[in-house]
């Protein structure tokens, strides 16, 4: 997105008091951001970057988990393939594929 109009930032720690599905999501950290931007022809777009910061699983643990998240949220399965999406855990940048299903975790250094 070349010019940025607005910006909405949000971190969400813990989730479900700190548990789920057998995890320890205690110190998990959520950090999001949302743009809005112009498309170039009249309209405009969005794009968005989630990093996971996840101190009691591997970066490839961690991956897995935030991609199957991805695949399964509603706003993703939205808007999949119309905007930009960056995603990131502990600074490692995650390889979101375009199509629903998730064959292969392949992280970007």
């Amino acid at each position: 997105m070349e010019r940025i109009l607005y910006t909405a930032e949000t971190v969400v720690e813990g989730g479900r008091g700190g548990r789920g599905r057998g995890l320890d999501a205690s110190d998990l950290r959520i950090a999001s951001t949302v743009r809005l931007g112009p498309t170039g022809h009249g309209g405009f777009t969005l794009a968005v970057s989630l990093k996971l910061h996840a101190p009691h699983m591997s970066t490839k643990e961690a991956a897995e988990l935030m991609l199957r998240a991805h695949e399964r949220c509603p706003y993703s399965n939205a808007t999949r393939g119309n905007i930009e999406v960056n995603l990131q855990v502990d600074g490692v940048g995650v390889n979101a594929p375009q199509t629903r299903h998730i064959r292969q975790v392949e992280l970007r250094q």
